[in-house]
């Protein structure tokens, strides 16, 4: 039988195929700081927490991933409809708005504890004119603003629960 020679290009050829296989197989590279190349990374998911969060507490590590989010606040406006008194609950909302005032009513705000802040939006109707108050729970006013009732008014009252007083102001929409 007649000896068969094989080039070194050859040999070559077949080392670059085993030496390929083998990174491809065996590849346990450690990734540090800025990675550049042709081979594709995997990163390890550090919060399971995916979405879009308002208001969010989102913790960043040192290389500046993000690591952990959650979501902050409530994201939304509570609208009450118009009664006499008009009752703001801030047990699960902290922001209010009251799109129609339609007659005299009272807001009162109930079940807030102290550090709450929020804002209670009060819109008057077309025809205007009543006498809209305030509870005697709130009982510093910072601005020294009223209510406007005037027809189709629009009016924010910002207010915080420090201690025992529940601080606010009023200003209309200009």
């Amino acid at each position: 039988m007649a000896r068969t020679s094989i080039g070194p290009g050859l040999w070559q050829t077949i080392y670059g195929y085993l030496n390929n296989m083998f990174i491809e197989l065996y590849d346990i590279t450690t990734h540090t700081g800025d990675v550049t190349g042709t081979k594709a990374l995997t990163l390890t998911t550090v919060n399971s927490n995916v979405g879009s969060f308002k208001g969010a507490d989102i913790t960043v590590n040192a290389k500046g991933l993000v690591t952990a989010a959650s979501k902050g606040i409530a994201d939304a406006f509570q609208s009450l409809t118009f009664a006499s008194p008009l009752v703001a609950d801030a047990t699960t909302y902290k922001d209010f708005i009251c799109a129609s005032i339609t007659g005299n009513t009272v807001v009162n705000l109930t079940n807030a504890v102290n550090g709450d802040a929020g804002l209670i939006e009060l819109i008057i109707d077309s025809t205007g004119g009543y006498t809209v108050t305030l509870g005697t729970m709130f009982t510093k006013d910072i601005a020294g603003v009223p209510i406007s009732t005037a027809a189709n008014k629009d009016n924010f009252i910002g207010w915080r629960k420090i201690g025992t007083d529940i601080v606010y102001s009023i200003a209309q929409k200009v």
